[in-house]
């Protein structure tokens, strides 16, 4: 079948993929230094306070609600951490049969974001109201969930689990999980 030849040419559409791709880690991991800048600011406060610095002896809220004065001086101040981006290869296509024109071949990796692994499994006490997040358990064969059927976690917790967080219209593929039953 001829591709319609209004559609974009794969070769643009990867292009494109991988460009949101790379924008998107590039907010995604901006949002970590500015979590990171949080906590050293928040610790550095605590130091100066003589009180107890560890962030295991702080608050999520202590250092979420820093202004951006404070925590500024701890962010990055180049472009160094823009180079942690993994490229995705393209795949090895010498032995792999030809492809009708404007088809190219990619891998899984080039046109997927990742997510949760390896689960999240918090204390039941720490399971509630608030944000739905996707677990392991989740992921069973012939199974669909709502965000009202969905583990919730305060939006105080929810901001460390920013992979398992569940998005509107999100897609989800996954590569593990339980077998179907075969009866």
């Amino acid at each position: 079948m001829p591709q319609d030849p209004t559609d974009e040419p794969a070769d643009q559409l990867l292009e494109r993929i991988l460009a949101e791709r790379r924008a998107q880690w590039e907010a995604e991991a901006w949002q970590k230094e500015i979590k990171r800048a949080q906590k050293k600011a928040a610790q550095a406060q605590r130091k100066v306070e003589g009180r107890p610095y560890r962030i295991r002896d702080m608050e999520p809220g202590e250092w979420l609600s820093l202004p951006e004065e404070e925590y500024a001086p701890y962010l990055p101040k180049n472009d160094k951490w823009k180079r942690k981006h993994d490229v995705p290869q393209p795949p090895d296509t010498d032995d792999l049969p030809a492809l009708p024109e404007s088809w190219v071949w990619t891998n899984f990796l080039s046109v997927t974001i990742d997510g949760p692994q390896n689960g999240l499994y918090l204390p039941q006490e720490q399971y509630g109201a608030g944000v739905p997040i996707l677990r392991i358990d989740d992921y069973q064969f012939g199974w669909s969930l709502t965000a009202e059927e969905m583990q919730k976690v305060t939006a105080s917790e929810a901001w460390t689990f920013d992979k398992s967080i569940a998005s509107r219209g999100g897609k989800i593929c996954q590569k593990g999980g339980t077998a179907p039953e075969v009866e």
